[in-house]
């Protein structure tokens, strides 16, 4: 039984910034007047008397495998008294997807003044909250304090008077707010049905220094060239419809575009999208610069390299691989129709026709051999079972597969120029005992050995490390049947 003791109830009185709160999810909202400075996501013509409100939400880490809940009500309070709702309709996101990422949410017109609080409504008649329990996803309830199934679950936010939010032309505000899934909930999971109790805790502040990957989702609105941006119309997570606000994506030279399958970068990459046209579906991830509150994208991608558009996608880490068919664990399925599921395990077929994509390497297809054992990544091709039942069969072999960073967890053996030994305590938070470094090694061996875990760090700087020095290391797992080394450490 995993358990977490928390405070009890609310904080309240001068000095605190937050009087209550649950949950484990993260929000900053990005406020700019129109007519800011800084490339924030003004539209032509909105009223000079508002000002525009930029939701985004993310999460610290936890034991949850999905946390779906629909989020009906996000208000902001005016000084004044007045209410003013932000977000356009009920939105059903998964916070237990938002541990590496932030995702904009919403971007709405808000009336020019100071903020001094805000709420947030959650709705669980309909929330899928799923625990790892044993290395599987076992369906959980959420209960509140007296033991009861929650419901509807309004958070009350209030900030120090000294310290409101303050939305004006010209002068952009930011406040980071963080529902830490793990810190908010007590998880027993001794019963048949484990149960999360819901605990009051919250974190807020009007200076965040958290630079998570920003994700922002929508159909693609307009195109600038000139001024290297294209705008959007929101729709976060993996949802079809709805408006929920108007967003401007900033490129670079070097930002990477995927579009219907093709890689360009920079102003090409725009000139691909342009001629995609007005709606097409697009997905940009990157980094929000607070100090200028402008939002550029390392990578974009659009058209049927969207997942659920064309080919129906499957996100996950790879647990082990036989030939050509991969054992993704943890699997996100995005269909092209319907729901997202979350299935534990899918079987998925490849062939020398898969085409396999890194980050920093655009227009290179790096071969179904680069796709190894602990590797994160996303799967596009056709689900061939029933994606609600066990068992679940993806046909890969003329669909595509994108590597994704990812995440080593443990403790330092040894330390050499160019080389830490990790004793392996998780990937991407998943246990060790999940996965199956068979067929990793040149030859059996020397397939990757979990307690001594071989990572090239290159120039990095390892100074700091030791033994027995926790260490937390982002790359890409070697290519299958070519290690040692096992993997390829891009941060330490």
């Amino acid at each position: 039984m995993y358990q977490q003791k928390l405070p009890a109830g609310p904080a309240s009185g001068p000095g605190w910034r937050v009087l209550l709160a649950a949950l484990g999810l993260g929000i900053a909202w990005l406020l700019q007047g129109c007519g800011g400075g800084g490339g924030g996501v003004a539209d032509v013509g909105a009223d000079p008397g508002s000002g525009e409100v930029l939701v985004t939400l993310t999460d610290a880490e936890g034991d949850f495998v999905t946390y779906t809940v629909d989020i009906t009500s996000l208000r902001l309070e005016h000084a004044n008294g007045t209410l003013v709702e932000t977000l356009p309709q009920t939105t059903r996101l998964d916070f237990a997807q938002y541990v590496d990422l932030t995702e904009l949410l919403t971007a709405a017109q808000v009336p020019n003044g100071r903020y001094v609080g805000g709420s947030i409504t959650l709705d669980y008649s309909n929330a899928d909250i799923q625990v790892e329990v044993g290395g599987v996803a076992v369906p959980a309830t959420v209960v509140d304090q007296a033991g009861q199934p929650l419901s509807s679950y309004t958070l009350e936010l209030r900030l120090d008077e000294g310290r409101p939010l303050v939305v004006a032309p010209g002068l952009p505000a930011l406040l980071n707010i963080d529902f830490d899934l793990a810190a908010s909930h007590e998880v027993d999971t001794s019963a048949p049905v484990p149960t999360a109790t819901a605990s009051p805790f919250l974190l807020a502040d009007i200076e965040p220094v958290d630079e998570k990957e920003l994700r922002a989702r929508g159909p693609l609105r307009a195109v600038n060239i000139d001024d290297m941006y294209y705008a959007i119309r929101l729709r976060p997570w993996h949802h079809r419809v709805g408006d929920y606000g108007r967003a401007k994506i900033h490129v670079r030279d070097d930002t990477e575009f995927e579009v219907n399958g093709e890689t360009w970068l920079g102003a090409d990459g725009l000139r691909a999208l342009e001629a995609a046209g007005v709606g097409t579906p697009t997905v940009a991830l990157g980094i929000l610069d607070v100090s200028e509150r402008k939002f550029t994208a390392s990578r974009v991608l659009a058209g049927d390299s969207v997942p659920g558009e064309r080919f129906d996608a499957v996100f996950g880490n790879v647990t082990a691989r036989n030939g050509n068919v991969l054992t993704v664990r943890g699997a996100t399925v995005v269909p092209r129709a319907g729901s997202v599921i979350f299935n534990d395990d899918v079987e998925i077929t490849v062939s020398d026709d898969t085409v396999v994509r890194k980050p920093g390497e655009p227009g290179v297809n790096q071969g179904i051999g680069a796709v190894s054992v602990g590797q994160r990544v996303v799967v596009l091709g056709e689900v061939t079972s029933n994606p609600a039942l066990p068992g679940l069969t993806m046909d890969a072999t003329q669909g595509r597969i994108r590597m994704r960073y990812t995440q080593l967890f443990g403790l330092a053996n040894s330390v050499v120029p160019g080389q830490i030994n990790i004793d392996l305590r998780s990937i991407d938070r998943r246990r060790i005992a999940l996965f199956d470094f068979s067929g990793t090694g040149m030859t059996p061996d020397v397939d990757a050995d979990p307690t001594d875990y071989e990572v090239t760090t290159a120039t990095l700087d390892t100074s700091f490390v030791v033994p027995q020095t926790p260490v937390q290391v982002a790359g890409f797992v070697r290519p299958f049947g070519e290690a040692p080394p096992d993997f390829e450490g891009r941060t330490v």
